[in-house]
């Protein structure tokens, strides 16, 4: 337990700053708009507060902003949690420090293990933060201004992102993680985006030749992008939660789950049996 912890710390001081990214853009953001409204209304005078959607639709606007933000939030913490893995897996080998590392008294799954759970579990914790928070301050604020209690409507946003959030993890993490154990020097998601793109060219093209049937790795693997997408012609926020964890908790994702495990596996034994540098 020593160990873990002095993992965690020490990647905790050299990648904080990156780590809060997502705050730190959230904070900007907020100080930015709050700005922008305060200078507008210096400049322009107070506006009129006027709700301008019927009653029954106050709560479904609601609910697809809060909806937007926590995607939003989403989107720049993934982007942190892949960038962090890559550098974490191959930052040694860049700075030449790969022996000096692989002679400490820990094995090398132990320190792995601690390294991703630094960067995936931390980055969902803050995700789960940031968007609570978010989404209780919108509801709070647009609440006292409408004088309506739209709390309901952001717990219900707020817990919908997350399935998809964990769907995100599940079918792209473990693909990016051997992506990066295969290749030292361009092992990151920018170019792991590039060759599943290529490579479902590929196939798109094959299936058209040659009338194969051929899944497409687009649909597998950012299929929960799509899905993430509320019908808004048959929405029903009390089931949308219940829609997310039962798309979670689908066929799909137990393959996903399962080729998951076998990325992460063929990624350690890669990782472990490449040449030092």
């Amino acid at each position: 337990m020593t160990q873990i912890n002095a993992i965690l710390k020490k990647e905790w001081d050299i990648h904080k700053l990156t780590f809060m990214f997502p705050l730190f853009f959230l904070v900007g953001f907020t100080i930015a708009l709050v700005a922008l409204f305060t200078f507008l209304i210096i400049k322009m005078g107070m506006p009129s507060m006027t709700w301008g959607f019927d009653s029954d639709l106050n709560h479904v606007v609601v609910w697809v902003i809060q909806y937007s933000v926590a995607g939003a939030i989403a989107l720049i913490c993934a982007i942190i949690m892949f960038s962090l893995q890559n550098t974490l897996m191959n930052k040694d080998h860049e700075n030449r420090f790969e022996v000096f590392h692989s002679c400490q008294p820990i094995s090398m799954l132990k320190s792995l293990s601690t390294k991703m759970l630094f960067v995936i579990g931390g980055q969902m914790l803050l995700f789960t933060a940031l968007t609570l928070i978010a989404n209780l301050s919108i509801s709070l604020i647009m609440g006292s201004i409408f004088k309506t209690n739209f709390l309901y409507a952001g717990l219900n946003a707020y817990i919908t992102a997350i399935p998809y959030l964990l769907s995100g993890i599940i079918s792209l993490v473990p693909l990016s993680i051997l992506f990066s154990a295969i290749f030292k020097k361009r092992g990151n998601f920018f170019y792991l985006l590039i060759n599943l793109y290529a490579i479902d060219s590929i196939v798109r093209i094959a299936n058209h030749l040659w009338q194969l049937e051929i899944g497409s790795l687009h649909d597998f693997f950012f299929g929960f992008l799509i899905d993430s997408f509320p019908n808004m012609s048959k929405f029903d926020m009390p089931n949308m939660p219940k829609l997310a964890f039962g798309y979670l908790f689908s066929m799909h994702h137990l393959w996903q789950l399962i080729l998951g495990f076998v990325f992460i596996i063929a990624a350690y034994f890669i990782y472990k049996r490449r040449e030092i540098s």
